[in-house]
């Protein structure tokens, strides 16, 4: 994969997407069926009002802040602490940068709860919630990240 089509998969995700907590690229288009799938599995999120918020998608692709770093970095589906876990679960994978790190085209940021993908320009991707769906933002204004990590497949 290459820059180009790094920044081009995030401009495609910002046009194309909503967001859902708990969505992965597999999810798909929201349907009334899938919201309350989704619901049932996080009942804690899924209070009345961000069901309602939610549901603002319907009839369209959704996907979360770790369905959308996998779909960028093409991996298979997995929540956002286990994106953390990868370069300690296999370093061979995925490595976490020096604290002072440059930033790479695809290097993944996290912090407790949520990440995105850094696209070059000083800008991030990042499905940010329901209230804010699918973005590129400045990486300044996204809020401090605890760690970053590059996945070795990209080379870039």
């Amino acid at each position: 994969m290459t820059r180009k089509e790094i920044r081009d998969d995030a401009k495609y995700y910002t046009k194309h997407y909503g967001y859902a907590y708990g969505a992965k690229r597999n999810t798909g288009t929201l349907t009334a069926g899938k919201l309350n799938q989704l619901a049932r599995l996080n009942p804690t999120i899924y209070t009345a009002d961000y069901k309602c918020r939610t549901a603002k998608n319907i009839g369209r692709p959704v996907i979360d802040c770790s369905g959308l770093v996998c779909a960028i970095w093409n991996i298979k589906d997995i929540g956002s602490y286990q994106i953390f876990q990868l370069p300690e679960n296999n370093n061979n994978f995925a490595y976490v940068l020096p604290k002072r790190g440059t930033l790479h085209v695809g290097d993944a940021l996290w912090r407790v709860g949520h990440c995105a993908i850094y696209i070059g320009n000083g800008e991030v991707v990042e499905a940010k919630g329901v209230n804010y769906g699918v973005r590129i933002i400045k990486l300044e204004d996204s809020g401090e990240w605890s760690t970053a990590i590059r996945y070795k497949e990209l080379n870039l």
